[in-house]
């Protein structure tokens, strides 16, 4: 069986009781729900809280309110990639799950970047009851013999501009791999993060403005990293 890893958001429904639970019991909301009925005790988990960061899910913990504050942001994110690095080094995942908010997302989204290889990275979409059912799906996947040789393909939805677009890690690459041929020379203009497309290096911006039919010099590239990581696919530092 693989070793896999899911890295849940928090919940704003929570246990009640006064004394401290395992923070994967004392948060209630509906994937937690789902997790605990379908989770193996191999299943490695992280929870992502504005009080707490990036913790185990076995971690007990007490009852409380933090919402996630403006002031607080940069101070967590910095806390989040020590946390984030620290869980990949010790449990070497090798199929990740993630779920968490719009709001959590970019604090996760650099580390993963850095930390997680795209092919084994799942990125939860859509509503609360799709997303719960891909979890359950890629809970199932990892514990059949048939599923360990293969991810599931899923589907991400960014939006850019006004304009949502669903697509799989796959799709994008493909797409990528095409345009390549007609226009090369704009592709490689990038100057810090690239997207790796076989042998070549493309820039961010130029393939989400492929994908969404916008022109790069409306966004960023920031942006155009959180759009691609929305579909599984990995951007770079250039050294």
């Amino acid at each position: 069986m693989s070793i896999s890893l899911a890295i849940l958001g928090c919940s704003q429904r929570k246990k009640l009781t006064s004394r401290p639970l395992q923070a994967i019991e004392r948060y209630d909301g509906p994937i937690f729900r789902v997790l605990r009925k379908h989770a193996e005790e191999t299943l490695h988990v992280r929870i992502l809280s504005a009080r707490f960061g990036l913790i185990p899910g076995t971690l007990p913990i007490p009852r409380y309110d933090h919402p996630l504050l403006h002031n607080d942001y940069a101070k967590l994110q910095t806390k989040v990639k020590i946390q984030l690095k620290r869980t990949i080094e010790e449990t070497h995942p090798q199929r990740i799950f993630v779920c968490v908010g719009s709001q959590y997302w970019p604090l996760l989204e650099e580390a993963l970047a850095r930390e997680a290889a795209p092919a084994s990275l799942a990125v939860a979409s859509g509503g609360i009851g799709g997303r719960a059912s891909q979890l359950v799906h890629w809970l199932r996947l990892g514990n059949s013999e048939a599923g360990n040789a293969t991810m599931p393909q899923f589907y991400g939805n960014a939006t850019l501009l006004g304009t949502t677009v669903r697509l799989s890690r796959a799709a994008v690459l493909q797409r990528a791999e095409e345009e390549l041929l007609s226009s090369p020379a704009a592709a490689r203009r990038f100057e810090t993060w690239y997207v790796a497309v076989g042998q070549e290096r493309v820039a961010p911006k130029w393939l989400v403005s492929l994908l969404f039919n916008k022109p790069v010099s409306r966004f960023r590239t920031s942006d155009a990293r959180g759009v691609l990581q929305r579909f599984g696919v990995e951007t770079q530092y250039a050294d």
